[in-house]
């Protein structure tokens, strides 16, 4: 479960910061631009280095689908983290919409780097997201990650009321009320529909459909 979790907060972060990017009228908000192109890339990567260190890596199989242009998106990540690169120094409007030209600056030790071929930073990031969120799907699939399973609702009722009486930062009245409503309590609860609900609004947030849409529209 922590796995998903953790999941889940890379992928709001990557949405929200890609729904910021769309829709991006003139005249342009530098800080704005920056700031999301920002985290939209770092997030990627994140997410990316989180499932290597969860011995779930999918970074090679992302490698070997879009060749030298992951080293870019990693080096272009790693400068705007260690350095401050500024991404938003050059751009043109595109169907009313201001966007960020795909850097040609990115340099790793002294070596320039060859840039995307895609000239819109906002498309070629969605293109290795795109990539990304196949590639996490696979290994997810692989590991039986997005599989319902059968949950012990008495056990799980056991370790939740546990977690709540064990909690120093949870107020007495509070637990005290908790207890005295407990048989109600736990007829609301139901804890395989709270993990199959979960499990699915995981998978909307994951799916690549958005935003290959979003592409087809840039």
């Amino acid at each position: 479960m922590e796995l998903l979790n953790s999941i889940d907060w890379y992928l709001t972060k990557i949405n929200n910061a890609q729904t910021a990017l769309l829709v991006t009228p003139p005249p342009a908000d530098i800080e704005h631009l920056r700031f999301n192109h920002g985290v939209y890339i770092e997030s990627i990567f994140s997410l990316i280095d989180y499932m290597y260190d969860n011995n779930n890596s999918i970074s090679e199989n992302i490698k070997r689908t879009i060749g030298s242009n992951f080293f870019y998106f990693r080096t272009l990540r790693n400068s705007i983290v260690h350095r401050g690169f500024d991404l938003s120094t050059r751009g043109i409007v595109v169907n009313g919409n201001t966007r960020v030209l795909t850097p040609d600056n990115v340099v790793q030790k002294g070596v320039l780097l060859s840039a995307p071929s895609e000239p819109l930073l906002l498309k070629a990031t969605m293109q290795l997201d795109v990539v990304m969120r196949t590639m996490l799907i696979i290994k997810l699939n692989d590991i039986g990650a997005l599989e319902e399973k059968e949950i012990d609702e008495d056990a799980e009722f056991k370790k939740h009321c546990s977690l709540i009486e064990n909690d120093n930062h949870i107020p007495l009245f509070a637990k005290e009320m908790f207890m005295q409503n407990i048989e109600e309590m736990k007829k609301r609860l139901n804890f395989t529909e709270a993990n199959k609900d979960k499990l699915n609004k995981l998978k909307e947030k994951l799916s690549p459909i958005n935003t290959l849409i979003s592409i087809s529209r840039i």
